[in-house]
């Protein structure tokens, strides 16, 4: 019995080591105490001791360093820690500074710290707080310009952790003097998507920007926010007075292709406005709606009497100039979208076999020489001596 026990610490041993190893502890928790009351001095000490192994002397530690502000960098840097106790305590931290306010003063800076992932980790700490954070989604939003890819991800989570918050502070930053702001705002809408619906107008708004950074993201963004960008762009093109700003909108609404041929009508109407370049944009756009586009358009070649623009300064001869060109512009827009799209709009274009002006006679004719089968059924139909109608050469 007495070589089984040779080499093991007895019952009152052990009973009298313990006691020392909690006197140990107390006397380190009492250092730390000490040092955590001496300032910066104190607080620098401490954190050079964060490599201790125990991570209840880390927690310890941090709690007392709570209130030196020259070190809450350092704090911070150990949200990551591989002891749960570690990280807790920071995460109390945080939740301490929005607290006391001191979130922008103590947390923002590091996004703009040279190391990445010190950014990164000030992101996250931003991120833990959620709607609490929410004054600071510019500042976060900036980040996703960042030239560190984990940066960036961690900007996109962060704003999705601060969530519908977040809109009214990135939206009102829209007219922040800063160009790469108001950029990095709109692309932070837009990774909030649907969240980001409330803002349409004004995101539609900075179609009017002069700096392409800010244009750019708004064409991106605009698709991102779901029916109401859309809806935002047509708005835009029937109210605005710029035609930059329109024909922006026009290409725009066009980007969407077929799920925004409910508007298809909207950029038909800018069918013989008169200026070229919108024109052309807005038949591109109709080409890319597809049927509903040639839906759209057709109506305005076969009334005679089309709705113009600015009709209250025109004489007679003028508006019907005016509803010519809009016939005209119809038609080349019918031949432009090509068979797929317009084919079956063939029997209205034939109704125009019979007007009265030769032009528009001879648009129909080019019209429906590209419409394959079904232009060339039309043709037939009106040539037909059983029908009895008579085409003029």
């Amino acid at each position: 019995e007495d070589e089984l026990d040779a080499g093991f610490p007895d019952a009152e041993a052990h009973e009298e080591v313990a006691p020392a190893a909690q006197q140990a502890v107390e006397v380190q928790r009492a250092c730390i105490r000490a040092l955590g009351s001496m300032g910066l001095a104190g607080a620098q000490i401490l954190t050079e001791c964060f490599h201790y192994p125990d991570p209840d002397m880390q927690a310890a530690m941090l709690n007392e360093l709570r209130t030196v502000p020259e070190v809450h960098s350092s704090m911070i840097n150990k949200l990551e820690d591989g002891y749960k106790m570690v990280r807790q305590a920071v995460v109390e931290f945080v939740f301490h500074l929005a607290e006391i306010g001191k979130v922008s003063e103590i947390l923002v800076p590091g996004l703009a710290d040279e190391d990445a992932y010190v950014r990164h980790l000030h992101l996250q700490a931003l991120g833990l707080l959620e709607d609490l954070a929410q004054d600071q989604a510019a500042s976060v939003a900036l980040r996703l310009r960042d030239q560190c890819w984990s940066v960036r991800a961690c900007a996109a989570r962060t704003l999705h952790l601060i969530g519908p918050p977040a809109v009214p502070v990135l939206t009102s930053s829209l007219e922040d003097e800063n160009a790469e702001m108001r950029a990095a705002c709109l692309e932070g809408l837009g990774h909030l998507g649907e969240m980001a619906s409330s803002s349409a107008a004004k995101i539609v708004s900075c179609l009017a920007d002069q700096e392409e950074i800010v244009l750019a993201q708004t064409f991106q963004t605009v698709k991102k926010i779901g029916t109401a960008g859309p809806e935002e762009l047509a708005t835009c093109i029937q109210s605005t007075t710029k035609p930059q700003v329109q024909l922006r909108a026009v290409q725009a609404l066009g980007e969407f292709g077929k799920a925004a041929s409910a508007y298809a009508p909207v950029i038909a109407g800018l069918l013989g406005c008169g200026v070229k370049n919108l024109e052309e944009t807005a038949v591109s756009a109709l080409k890319c709606m597809g049927l509903p586009a040639a839906v759209a358009v057709t109506p305005i070649l076969v009334h005679r009497t089309p709705p113009v623009h600015d009709p209250d300064n025109m004489d007679d001869e003028e508006m019907q100039d005016a509803q010519k060109q809009r016939r005209l512009s119809a038609a080349s827009a019918l031949r432009t979208f090509g068979e797929e799209i317009s084919a079956g709009q063939a029997q209205l274009v034939g109704s125009c076999l019979l007007d009265p002006d030769s032009q528009i006679r001879n648009e129909a004719v080019e019209t429906l020489k590209i419409l394959g089968e079904s232009g060339a059924a039309t043709f037939g139909a009106y040539t037909d001596p059983a029908v009895g109608t008579k085409l003029e050469a």
